[in-house]
């Protein structure tokens, strides 16, 4: 970590310093520090700088994803405000860093060649555009790094030195002082503080909303003049939850929080047009757990990589977020459910109203979520109020859906779950024989541990307020679909690690009278017999009772529905376009990562060959979607080859945020040095959008070698479920 030296005058205008003494000082203070000593003056920061909140900063690093520090590439924090060659270094100290040194640091070639070329891809800079950096006679470079004597006097952006330590999923270092970075929120808001790692600004805890009664819609925040500053760098609580539904409960009511991840932060002399696109995060769960602080959904290494702003949210759970009690539609919602989907919407309107603060743009942000994530992504597509908050949409491992009504795509009213479910729950809380005000008393009473446990509800509501019917795939019905690009897809067997636990019997009846009684809306049993089902010959009897209960309940939670509403909506022209995907290569995270859902190890790969067959299950892209396999001390698993597909996972996903379209501009993937990126795309070719026709290519098969467009897999299967192409047709 380099020495600092801050608010500190030197007057030797009538002194002449000898050589000697600069060596002595070379090695006392920081380079850039003595540098300016030779010019005569160090500035102050306090006297020649900008408030740190009105500094325009950029990260410029090469992420890799990794998650090693890369000594050999040069990194730089970029102060994009300009600023005289004497009042750079203290613009660099402002952040605790000095003028970045063509001596000092790692070669210019090695990092920052990529990092400056992209500054001009962006159309931020010419080629020409000059940049301070430490130097014994006002020196600046220019994008090629290459070196000009320029007036002292002139104003510059000044290039930095990066010092922050590299955060992981086991550490970050938010307390130290030196990486605290503020935002003014607004013409009259509060300062939030946040703080910096090696690759991006951090933000963490902020509120987007104020405490919600119970059973009330949530209202975006409103920030006044005489707030105090806001502490934006420790993670929020998570929300009230039954953690893995085993009695344990966690969290609290007061937790509707986002953390924010940016690679940029602007400040107010900044050009709007330089924003960067936004991803909203919805975190998995079931709509009954998850939080946005989970390491495995990090948004640092994907906003770094992919130059974007991420977003993550906590939103209400289970009979919190989704208890509907009163079936008579009001205007507050108040006692309709729907409460987390209306959270999200209030987290939407936050950031439309915010987010240019740290960077992003508001009128390109894509949400994305897996598993409970892309149930919330589903129905906030079918949400009108959710137009105008969305430009893009993302559901991985999203349709938990199949008939009769099942809650989570099929969506039933208001008044059904009143006198269903939530009927129940309400009389089991004790407040059943009352009248809604008193019930709505009555439940607001309870203690949270006696409302966090039991039964729960957990799906959207048709409520007349937020939700008029379900996803309408075809552009009609009751149902409403926002019009934006959307990418979704599968991984091939999904159910895998949830029928893990029963791994080793050889009665295919107990899946379905244990998982499936948990998972299904209906007994799909009688289809164990069909032989579109049957196993491979060669296992044995355990194996081959996981593997037709696998298939089986794979497609009827998450392939059947998402081809028929991928296929629908690309018919019928619903959205600009559709993008669809099946994960054929996986990686679990170290806390779920059931045996049968890794590739077996060989000689030559002890820790998992990938020639060799496995389960694709789960919750295995995430390391790859995210970048986080690094971050989360995952070693590579194939001689690089995880590394590999998951940088270009990363850029497919990254460049749909950027632009609705999963292909990447090979001048952006170019300029920022992605050449494993660029020759992948050329191996495999581009990913079509979804054409809607029966025997279509429309689904990109996603594995490192042979990543081809196919036609939609497990047809017959589907059909034999009454789940075909055509559901919704």
């Amino acid at each position: 970590m380099h020495r600092r030296v801050s608010l500190l005058t030197v007057q030797f205008s009538n002194i002449l310093i000898s050589m000697a003494i600069i060596s002595t000082l070379l090695i006392a203070f920081n380079l850039s520090q003595v540098l300016s000593l030779s010019q005569g003056v160090l500035a102050s920061p306090a006297q020649h700088s900008r408030p740190i909140s009105d500094l325009t900063l950029s990260v410029l690093t090469d992420n890799d994803l990794t998650g090693k520090n890369n000594n050999n590439s040069s990194k730089a924090i970029l102060i994009e405000s300009t600023h005289s060659y004497t009042d750079a270094p203290g613009a660099c100290a402002q952040i605790s860093e000095a003028l970045w040194s063509p001596t000092l640091q790692a070669p210019f070639s090695s990092g920052l060649k990529f990092s400056l070329s992209y500054q001009n891809f962006l159309s931020k800079y010419s080629s020409s555009q000059l940049f301070w950096i430490a130097s014994p006679s006002c020196t600046a470079i220019d994008t090629l790094g290459l070196p000009h004597a320029v007036s002292c006097h002139k104003r510059l952006p000044v290039l930095c030195t990066n010092t922050a330590p590299l955060s992981n999923g086991t550490f970050t270092d938010n307390t130290s002082p030196q990486w605290h970075v503020t935002r003014k929120v607004g013409v009259n808001g509060p300062e939030i503080r946040g703080y910096r790692d090696q690759i991006g600004f951090r933000f963490f805890g902020l509120r987007y909303t104020p405490q919600p009664a119970r059973f009330t819609q949530s209202s975006v925040i409103k920030y006044t003049a005489s707030e105090p500053e806001i502490s934006g760098v420790n993670y929020p609580p998570i929300c009230l939850q039954n953690m893995n539904n085993m009695g344990t409960l966690s969290g609290v009511e007061d937790c509707l929080f986002l953390n924010l991840w940016t690679p940029y932060l602007p400040g107010k002399s900044a050009s709007p047009k330089n924003l960067k696109p936004v991803l909203f995060w919805i975190h998995g769960g079931g709509l009954t757990q998850g939080s946005a602080n989970e390491p495995p959904a990090d948004g640092g290494m994907f906003s770094s990589r992919g130059d974007v702003v991420f977003v993550a949210i906590h939103y209400r759970l289970a009979n919190l977020g989704w208890l509907g009690i009163n079936n008579i539609t009001v205007p507050s919602g108040e006692g309709n459910g729907n409460y987390g989907l209306g959270d999200m919407q209030t987290a939407l309107q936050w950031v439309k109203e915010n987010i240019k603060y740290f960077g992003g743009d508001k009128d390109k942000v894509t949400i994305m979520g897996e598993s409970g994530g892309a149930i919330a992504v589903r129905a906030l597509l079918a949400s009108k109020k959710s137009k105008g908050l969305v430009s893009g949409a993302i559901i991985q491992s999203g349709a938990w859906g199949a008939p009769p009504e099942k809650g989570e795509v099929e969506y039933i009213s208001l008044k059904k779950s009143v006198a269903t479910l939530a009927g129940d729950i309400v009389t089991n809380f004790g407040c059943g024989n009352l009248d809604i005000s008193d019930k709505l008393t009555c439940l607001r009473a309870l203690p949270t541990d006696q409302i966090g446990l039991g039964a729960y509800a957990n799906y959207p509501l048709v409520d007349s307020r937020l939700l008029t019917g379900s996803l309408s795939a075809t552009g009609k019905g009751p149902g409403y679909t926002v019009p934006v690009p959307i990418l979704l897809g599968i991984v091939r067997d999904d159910i895998g690690p949830f029928n893990s636990a029963l791994y080793g019997t050889t009665n295919t009846q107990d899946y379905f009278d244990v998982i499936g009684a948990l998972l299904l809306s209906e007994d799909v049993s009688h289809l164990a017999h069909n032989p579109i089902f049957a196993a491979p010959p060669t296992v044995d009897a355990a194996e081959a009772a996981f593997n037709i209960s696998t298939r089986i309940m794979t497609d009827y939670c998450f392939t059947c529905l998402t081809w028929s509403t991928g296929y629908s909506l690309a018919k019928h022209n619903v959205v600009p376009s559709v993008y669809m995907y099946e994960f054929n290569r996986t990686y679990m995270l170290p806390f779920w990562s059931p045996p049968q859902c890794n590739p077996l190890p060989s000689p030559e790969k002890p820790l998992g060959d990938y020639s060799n067959e496995y389960y694709k299950c789960h919750t295995g892209e995430l390391p790859y979607t995210f970048g986080t396999m690094g971050y989360m001390g995952m070693p590579d698993r194939d001689d690089g080859g995880d590394t590999v597909f998951m940088q270009w996972m990363v850029d497919l996903w990254a460049s749909f945020v950027r632009t609705g379209d999963p292909n990447p501009d090979k001048a952006f993937l170019k300029a920022r040095g992605y050449l494993a990126t660029i020759s992948k795309i050329e191996e495999e070719g581009e990913w079509r959008k979804a054409v809607g026709k029966k025997g279509a290519k429309d689904v990109r098969v996603m594995q490192l070698e042979g990543a081809v467009m196919k036609g939609y897999s497990e047809l017959e299967q589907c059909e034999a479920m009454g789940m075909g192409l055509e559901y919704y047709e």
